[in-house]
């Protein structure tokens, strides 16, 4: 089973400026919830304006690097490969999904079926 954990607001820093980490602890808390000691985690970063995706992944990236997971990120234009959604999916021990423009993102969901896949937990079915 897996479990989900909705968080709204908070600082994750920057890699390019220096700015405040504040969601460590829950970084922490949510590294712990895989009982796992180095989860996977998966980062969509679509809330993001396209030229900003990639910056928001390292930002994220270079958090969970240092709570020893490893991390990977799922393009946009990659949504329509079912088959690497999908992988990347069941790879996944944490989906992390940054803030940013809600609806373009679930605009950029619905229109690729991403969303259903993401709801389905992948192939596996393990949502």
């Amino acid at each position: 089973m897996k479990t989900i954990v909705a968080i709204g607001g908070g600082e994750v820093g920057s890699i390019y400026k220096n700015s405040k980490y504040e969601t460590e602890l829950i970084d922490r808390e949510i590294v712990s919830l895989s009982n796992k000691d180095n989860p996977n985690v998966l980062v969509i970063p679509h809330a993001a304006p396209p030229e900003m995706e990639y910056r928001s992944y390292q930002n994220i990236r270079n958090n969970y690097q240092k709570l020893n997971c490893t991390i990977k990120y799922l393009r946009r234009k990659k949504l329509n490969d079912i088959e690497y959604v999908n992988n990347l999916i069941d790879w996944s021990d944490i989906i992390y999904v940054p803030g940013g423009n809600t609806i373009d993102m679930l605009d950029i969901w619905y229109k690729t079926g991403f969303d259903k896949i993401l709801k389905k937990g992948g192939k596996n079915n393990e949502w």
